[in-house]
């Protein structure tokens, strides 16, 4: 692995720690301040759209002729004083502003890490680093889940965003160090020719895929409350599920340059499957827990497979744009997923939402089985 990766995958990983450790706390804050669950739920929906706006632009910005590393630095300062300034909002509108302008700016912030990391990998090399970079999103969620609440806690609000913020601006100085090989300008015609069929498919089945996984986590929660089971309880199987589940990015990178990405993508897509067919039966929190390992498959090591995907399939020039169309299409399948489970659960039982996403993970499968027809392009030359 390339050294000039570390400071960016330890940057990353406290990136994904604060990110992923205040996505619970945030419902909270909104709801002490609006005393509304509606205008609290309508807050987050909010939020991640901003992201997904961050992730639409990310191929704009990148293209301005300015290094890489420079629009992080220049990402990272506003980021940190807009994440600094959350714990001290009183009023839902203004909190509702500086939140989703700070995840507007993560949405930018995670795609040039993904940059950074493409730009910096040799074509042997770069499935285990992008194995890595997931790695660090998957233990990000661990540590995030058990210290951003208890810091929040013990510091009160204020003091804690205060400490987040400082921490996000100071993982960036190491990645000033490092040396990000410029990339080469793209002609105004590239955005027709990324969208190749095999890249559109890739988007729509990783689109699928990822709206289920957060159906699935949502029906977890939903019927581990219809069954007593304490918050803490649903914490813990959260944690402890993705924790088991944390080797596997990394041996998801390691097998790309050694396996078939059509097979490793389709193993994640079957782990998914098997999961909600596990949820429809689940009584108990051992049963949970592996429901959750489940998703994480799916939810952690596609990622990665799917960034060495785009690897192969454009040059490096292209790179920034095949990412951004790839964090894209997660954070829409995120969105749209949050709402579709909502809409299901007010009609449907748990237990037929579960059926259903078992259903469509069969479809994706197929589906990818399929049309997965891609072939490695060890020159990484954009697929005619």
């Amino acid at each position: 692995m390339n050294r000039s990766i570390i400071p960016i995958l330890f940057f990353y990983l406290i990136e994904r720690t604060v990110l992923q450790g205040i996505i619970p706390v945030l419902p909270v804050l909104a709801t002490n301040i609006s005393h509304n669950s509606t205008q609290a739920s309508i807050y987050l929906s909010i939020c991640y759209v901003s992201i997904l706006i961050g992730s639409l632009l990310t191929d704009k910005i990148s293209n301005l002729g300015v290094s890489i590393k420079i629009l992080t630095l220049i990402n990272s300062i506003p980021l940190c004083v807009l994440v600094g300034i959350i714990g001290f909002q009183k009023n839902i509108l203004p909190l509702t502003i500086v939140t989703a302008s700070a995840y507007f700016l993560i949405g930018l912030q995670l795609n040039f890490i993904t940059i950074m990391v493409s730009h910096l990998s040799s074509p042997n090399k770069a499935g285990q680093n992008f194995g890595i970079l997931n790695n660090m999103l998957l233990l990000g969620t661990v540590l995030g889940g058990f210290i951003i609440g208890p810091t929040v806690d013990a510091w009160g609000y204020k003091t804690a965003f205060v400490v987040f913020g400082g921490g996000l601006l100071l993982s960036y100085i190491p990645v000033a160090f490092v040396h990000i090989p410029p990339k080469e300008i793209v002609s105004k015609t590239f955005d027709k020719a990324i969208l190749t069929p095999s890249f559109v498919w890739l988007l729509i089945i990783i689109g699928i895929g990822t709206m289920l996984t957060q159906v699935g986590r949502f029906c977890i929660v939903i019927d581990m409350k219809d069954k007593q089971m304490s918050l803490s309880n649903i914490s813990y199987a959260f944690a402890i599920g993705t924790l088991i589940a944390s080797p596997l990015p990394y041996l998801y990178g390691y097998l790309t340059g050694k396996v078939s990405n059509k097979l490793l993508l389709i193993s994640t897509l079957i782990s998914l499957v098997i999961s909600f067919f596990i949820l429809r039966f689940a009584a108990t929190w051992q049963h949970f827990v592996s429901v959750i390992f489940l998703i994480s498959i799916m939810l952690y090591c596609s990622k990665g497979v799917c960034n060495k995907i785009c690897y192969e399939l454009f040059p490096q020039e292209r790179q920034a744009t095949a990412q951004s169309w790839l964090a894209t299409a997660n954070w829409f399948a995120i969105i749209f997923g949050y709402g579709w489970v909502g809409f299901a659960s007010d009609k449907l039982t748990v237990i037929n939402v579960s059926m259903i996403g078992c259903v469509l993970a069969i479809g994706i499968v197929i589906l990818g089985l399929i049309k997965f027809k891609w072939k490695v392009n060890t020159s990484r030359s954009i697929e005619k």
